[in-house]
């Protein structure tokens, strides 16, 4: 569940509540196949840069467009895959829950 709070801008922020920060794995809807290639690309690219991506970062990953990488960014966090420490700003997303083995799935590049 998320609430709104008011920043020092007097700008809405959309909050985590606790109940949320606190959800179990199975209370996660489960993700389509693009956006588990979506989070798996955010976290990739996260550590091979040491930073999370922008738009046109994750964009040019998926072969997408920026406006679709926001939108698959969007719904991720709607489900709670990701968060948004600060809205409007470059680099502000945080993984909540990556659901993948961080061993190698079948047909993916060891590299």
């Amino acid at each position: 569940m998320q609430g709104i709070n008011f920043n020092a801008r007097g700008k809405r922020d959309l909050v985590m509540t606790a109940k949320l920060a606190s959800q179990s794995p199975d209370s996660f809807e489960p993700l389509t196949e693009v956006q588990e290639r979506t989070l798996k690309a955010v976290k990739k690219l996260r550590d091979v840069n040491g930073s999370f991506p922008t738009y046109e970062e994750l964009a040019d990953e998926l072969c997408i467009k920026p406006a679709s990488a926001y939108d698959a960014i969007s719904l991720l966090v709607k489900k709670g895959y990701l968060r948004r420490r600060e809205a409007r700003k470059s680099r502000s997303l945080e993984i909540v829950f990556y659901p993948f083995d961080e061993k190698v799935s079948q047909g993916e590049n060891t590299g």
